[in-house]
């Protein structure tokens, strides 16, 4: 009886929506309850247990959590505990509210329970839980074969942190917050570490975890080395404590500290208060708006065994990456290669001998991304990107070598004994020998298209990524031309095939934290545009269902997918995706809605749940349930420009579609697309009457404003952006004007006879909200029948928790189709308006 009670609740919430919105009469874009899909969460070391989630879209209140054992799937319900955390290979702990729960799972039965709590954590390897009670105490508790003992309690405790490597924490006295202690999680020997005012969460950790380094709201810096209990105060020079920005801080191996951070001069220049100045010649933009300052760049290396400060000369054309090797640096100036003419400009990293002071090598030309720098476990060697190939630098013979393996989509591995490493070369994985030079392939592909290898379970130190080869290796090939995944598990020569090349979408997204511990087990989520996602699992190669999906078959078995292949004017070969309506006969004609972005094809296995709550204000299966055809065609750049190009490929696509089912609609064709998508539909609705309505979301307008705009939200200028990635216009509007103007929506807006419902965000920095402003109001010179929707609070998408818009943007472009492709004139704000006579 409840449950009709709660249908009843949501068809009138719906009803009541859709009158708001629609005033249409129709029932059939409904907030079906039932649509839900799973989530795998985590996975307990030993592989037996699984907790996962089965989330309800549409109806959150439904949402469920599960914890299942993997052998005999036996289940049990968990959806009232949160935070939850595997105990040894045989509790399940959890917060229930305001209480700590512990579970025993052999038998499901709640095996303690302590009320009101604040905090907890689980500590792994002495099997205890920890946790911080109302009262303010603080207990450590051991959990094991059905005991408990208690390790370690403290009275008066404000707040308390561990360390990842669970083998300190630190806790604050409510009684004088000034008192820190450490507490030792193995030996439980609390020592008092300081009276001084310290921020908990304003500490950096060594590699070790053994020490670390405080920084306090005066500037003040604390090292203290939790393993001999010392401390020492951190002297810095006095400019320190006037007005100090970005201080940063981070170790070397040996506890040695990099500090560095910079001092303002807060004089203003006398015009400063009223006029912001850009210069000509400036290379850092972004900061060009702030208050004129001198500002002093200022960095450190403290050595804790000498208790002393070594200064670098960092300035404003000098910069530092610590990458952890003692007595080394890598340097770079910053602004060097700064002229705004790519996305991500390139810097020249120099490596640095610190004492005595040397330049050893440049070592690379390459964008700033810190994380390409991969120092191996042992810090004898560190390996980055050196143009197409790699490169690596070894620190004993003070020697660079090359590595030519090519693929720019992926890291080289260490292997955790830094003797080689494990790198993918085209479609190949191969373990480079450092010492010999010389490569093995470990698994070779033969696939027509590019494959990306991902290694699954790595460990990551700050600079360093590495793997265990002595357990499996297991990593995934994916290819997203057709798509198709596989996955591999590798060990001591020998090479399993876990899962075969699929087109089906295999989640490879959190396989690290839904591995077990020796790598014998694995679990992943499977599905298919027609298939809900399954939770499979992999024990020691052999493969099965774990959970399968609730929904009943009746709400997808009726999906129907078509791919075709065909080739623009210039031979390129693309490929389109069409979904078929629900409850569709080949008699019938339906109308269709093309989405355009880009390449599509990598799409076509997702199940899409239908929804109101989307970022785009698009759902495919949501239109598929309303009766349309949804067509997804893929578009390239060619050298005609974005729009003309978008315009050949879905113009092509279009006319391969409709030749292969005859029951689309030609009369009846409706466009969509977002940001990039939205500029193609925007150029598009320019240039041909095809289509009876276009939605565009977030759209470009104008590509000559588009580029010579200051992009607060890349905070630089946008020349870069059109000029190479995306809109791919090769040169200077200066150097091909004719490119620049051929494809600009804006300068077309008066040939635009398609009705367009344009809509954007008002906080949307990424493409200028302005853009929707300029297309309308063009539309308007030119009276053409359009809509502008401007959102308050959106930036470049809804995100999701702006509902409320979410659902408005959804349905109104529904209604919009509705009304153009459909003949729906029952829906009352667009009719008021485009009726010039509603005014």
């Amino acid at each position: 009886m409840a449950i009709k009670k709660r249908y009843i609740v949501i068809g009138l919430i719906w009803m009541t929506v859709s009158a708001l919105y629609a005033n249409s009469g129709r029932d059939s874009l409904s907030l079906n309850p039932d649509w839900n899909t799973l989530f795998p969460s985590q996975i307990s070391e030993d592989g037996q247990w699984l907790i996962y989630y089965q989330n309800y879209i549409n109806d959150p209140a439904q949402n469920k959590g599960f914890v299942i054992h993997t052998k005999n799937k036996k289940k049990k319900e968990i959806t009232n505990m949160s935070k939850l955390s595997f105990l040894g290979n045989n509790l399940l702990v959890g917060k229930e509210k305001a209480d700590l729960v512990i579970m025993n799972l052999s038998n499901f039965k709640e095996q303690v329970r302590i009320k009101e709590i604040q905090n907890f954590n689980v500590i792994k390897s002495n099997l205890s839980v920890c946790y911080l009670s109302k009262s303010k105490q603080l207990n450590i508790i051991k959990y094991a074969f059905g005991k408990e003992k208690q390790l370690f309690t403290a009275n008066n405790v404000k707040k308390y942190i561990i360390n990842n490597k669970q083998t300190y924490l630190l806790y604050q006295k409510e009684v004088n917050s000034k008192q820190l202690y450490s507490l030792d999680l193995k030996t439980f020997q609390a020592c008092k570490i300081t009276d001084l005012q310290w921020d908990l969460n304003a500490m950096v950790w060594n590699d070790a975890e053994n020490a670390f380094v405080f920084k306090n709201k005066e500037y003040q810096l604390l090292f203290r080395d939790l393993q001999r209990r010392n401390s020492k105060a951190i002297q810095l020079p006095d400019s320190l404590h006037s007005i100090a920005e970005n201080i940063q801080l981070s170790f070397f191996l040996n506890n040695d500290i990099y500090i560095s951070y910079q001092t303002n001069d807060t004089t203003q220049s006398t015009n400063s208060k009223y006029i912001d100045i850009w210069n000509g010649n400036a290379r850092n933009l972004h900061q060009s708006n702030r208050i004129l300052q001198n500002i002093d760049y200022k960095a450190f290396i403290y050595h804790t065994k000498q208790n002393s400060l070594s200064e670098l000369n960092r300035n404003r054309l000098k910069e530092y990456l610590n990458i952890q090797k003692p007595n080394y640096m890598v340097s770079y100036n910053p602004f060097e290669f700064i002229q705004y003419h790519k996305v991500y400009e390139d810097n020249r990293y120099i490596l640095e001998q610190i004492e005595p002071q040397k330049t050893l090598a440049e070592l690379t030309l390459t964008p700033h991304f810190q994380d390409q720098f991969n120092l191996s476990p042992d810090a004898s060697a560190i390996v980055y990107p050196k143009g197409k190939y790699w490169e690596l630098y070894n620190f004993k013979t003070k020697k660079q070598q090359s590595i030519k393996h090519s693929h720019p989509n992926t890291q080289p591995i260490w292997a955790d004994d830094s003797k080689s490493l494990l790198i993918q070369n085209r479609n190949n994985l191969e373990q480079y020998d450092v010492k010999n030079r010389k490569s093995t392939i470990i698994a070779e592909f033969t696939d027509q298209y590019p494959v990306t290898i991902q290694l699954i379970n790595t460990s990551k130190k700050k600079n360093s990524v590495f793997i265990n080869v002595q357990t499996p290796i297991l990593f995934t090939i994916v290819q997203s031309v057709t798509p198709s995944t596989s996955l591999y598990s590798y060990c001591r020569g020998e090479i399993s095939k876990i899962v075969d090349q699929t087109t089906k979408l295999v989640n490879t997204l959190y396989l690290s934290r839904l591995t077990s511990a020796d790598a014998q087990t694995i679990v992943w989520t499977e599905e298919d545009f027609n298939q809900p996602p399954i939770i499979k699992i992999a024990h020691r190669g052999k493969v099965e269902i774990l959970v399968e999906s609730n929904l009943s078959k009746e709400y997808y078995q009726w999906r129907k997918q078509k791919i075709i292949t065909y080739q623009d004017k210039y031979g390129i070969e693309l490929t389109g995706v069409l979904y078929y309506p629900k409850n569709y006969t080949k008699e019938k004609k339906y109308p269709m809605v093309t989405s355009v972005y880009e390449r599509q094809g990598s799409t076509r296995n997702i199940f899409d749940i239908p929804t109101l709550f989307n970022q785009h204000g698009y759902n495919q299966s949501l239109l598929n349930e309303s009766g349309y055809f949804v067509f997804l065609p893929d578009t390239y750049v060619s050298q005609e420009g974005p729009g003309l190009s978008a315009l050949e490929c879905v113009t092509k696509g279009i006319e391969a579609i409709t030749n292969e089912e005859p029951s689309i609609d030609k009369t009846k064709l409706g466009l969509i697309g977002h940001s990039f998508g939205g500029y193609e539909a925007n150029f598009i609705a320019t240039q041909t009457d095809r289509f009876s309505a276009i939605v565009s979301g977030a759209g470009l307008a104008d590509l000559i404003w588009n580029t010579y705009e200051f992009n607060y939200h890349l905070s630089k200028p946008n020349y870069s952006r059109f000029e190479t990635i995306q809109y791919e216009l090769g040169s200077s509007y200066a150097d091909n004007p004719d490119k620049y103007l051929k494809n600009s929506p804006i300068l077309y807006t008066q040939n635009i006879n398609t009705p367009i419902l344009l809509w954007t965000g008002m906080k949307d920095h990424n493409v200028h909200w302005e853009n929707t402003r300029h297309m309308f109001i063009a539309l308007k010179r030119y009276k053409k029948p359009s809509i502008a929707l401007f959102y308050k609070n959106v930036n470049h998408a809804i995100t999701n928790d702006l509902s409320q818009e979410q659902k408005d943007l959804t349905i109104r472009t529904i209604n919009w189709f509705d009304y153009f492709l459909k003949d729906n004139k029952n829906i009352n704000w667009i009719q008021n308006g485009i009726d010039e006579k509603k005014y």
